[in-house]
């Protein structure tokens, strides 16, 4: 192992394990409810959440063998923290907030966690075995990083000069290749992406979702009550978060940077991709992320809010409502630890949004 290489193993394990404190903190609403009470109700082993916060390295004497065995700490693996989050979560009746899920882009795995458990339907009974469980989670997570894969080689293959993607593996040199052709290979590629449950999206269109967004919510569920949130006729043009592919065709420029710098990965819960779980931070703006809301008054009694809404959530439905009226858009971000921006060409990592 080289020194750089073990310097980013390090710096790996340090990532996972503040994200494994962060959930803990999370789960224990900063300490305020014994770690075993959390672990009793979330049927985890005794001790686990203290393991996961250890810092330095155990040494313990085997009584078995009679040896001295030393561990290190290592975060937990990115399957097992989804696993643990969806536990924590309950839709909404346990712990963890939907923002913490929404941000963190697990919402598709915690969803399935949910209802492979059962949870608001047999009281906690389980549906499906654990062990089924943790290995559809591991499939899922594991999809993710191929379709990471998949992306990256078919950036890497346009700016050799190829097209993105062929279903026989013999992939067309650029300056041979025609128009339809060109089209029908980003078409293919996309695909083979979204069979894996993740999608290629315009950066700057994920970016205006994501400041909209409701964190209960999905993109999907997002798209679709987009008309009804507004008044009749008053709905302006929703995101637009799809590649520009016929545009940038037409300009003969689907090889170009300016176009491929454009596209992210995002996953199954509509986050951008990374190695290993990171938060994107969602700013206070715009009335708690709400849905779009059409801006007139507060006495409008014709408004409409394009979110669903229960009985429960009558206070804080109307207090965001009234929010929204008053509050105007704001500059925002996304924050949370990445490469520098002169790394995205070559990693397709998660971008930064500085503006």
């Amino acid at each position: 192992m080289t020194g750089r290489s073990a310097w980013i193993e390090d710096e790996e394990r340090a990532h996972r394990h503040a994200l494994a404190c962060d959930l803990v903190a999370a789960l224990t609403l900063g300490g305020k409810i014994a770690r075993a009470v959390i672990e009793e109700k979330l049927g985890l082993p005794w001790g686990k959440l203290t393991e996961m916060c250890r810092k330095t390295t155990r040494k313990r004497f085997n009584k078995n063998s009679g040896e001295r065995v030393e561990s290190s700490p290592s975060g937990l693996e990115d399957w097992e923290f989804a696993w643990i989050v969806g536990k924590g979560y309950d839709k909404g009746r346990g712990v963890l907030t939907d923002r913490f899920v929404f941000e963190f882009g697990l919402g598709q795995l915690i969803e399935y966690v949910q209802l492979s458990s059962g949870a608001g339907l047999t009281e906690g009974r389980e549906v499906e075995p654990k062990d089924k469980m943790k290995e559809t989670i591991k499939a899922q997570v594991n999809n993710r990083h191929k379709a990471n894969k998949i992306f990256i080689a078919g950036l890497a293959h346009v700016r050799r000069g190829e097209v993105p993607w062929s279903n026989n593996g013999r992939r067309k040199k650029w300056a041979n290749a025609s128009s339809e052709e060109r089209l029908a290979s980003f078409e293919n590629w996309f695909d083979a992406i979204d069979r894996l449950g993740c999608h290629v999206v315009n950066r700057e269109g994920w970016e205006d979702w994501f400041e909209r967004a409701n964190p209960a919510g999905s993109m999907e569920q997002f798209f679709r009550h987009w008309i009804s949130a507004w008044h009749p006729g008053e709905a302006p043009c929703p995101p637009w978060i799809w590649p520009e592919v016929d545009y940038w065709d037409a300009h003969d420029a689907l090889d170009s940077d300016d176009f491929l710098d454009t596209l992210i990965l995002v996953t199954e819960s509509d986050m951008p991709y990374s190695a290993y779980h990171r938060r994107c931070v969602q700013p206070e703006c715009n009335g708690g992320r709400a849905q779009p809301v059409a801006a007139e008054t507060e006495d409008d009694q014709d408004w409409e809010f394009g979110r669903d809404v229960t009985v429960d959530d009558t206070d804080c439905w109307l207090a965001e409502l009234s929010t929204q009226a008053a509050t105007s858009k704001v500059p925002w971000q996304i924050a949370f630890d990445a490469l520098p921006a002169e790394k995205w060409r070559s990693t397709g990592q998660i971008p930064i949004s500085t503006g």
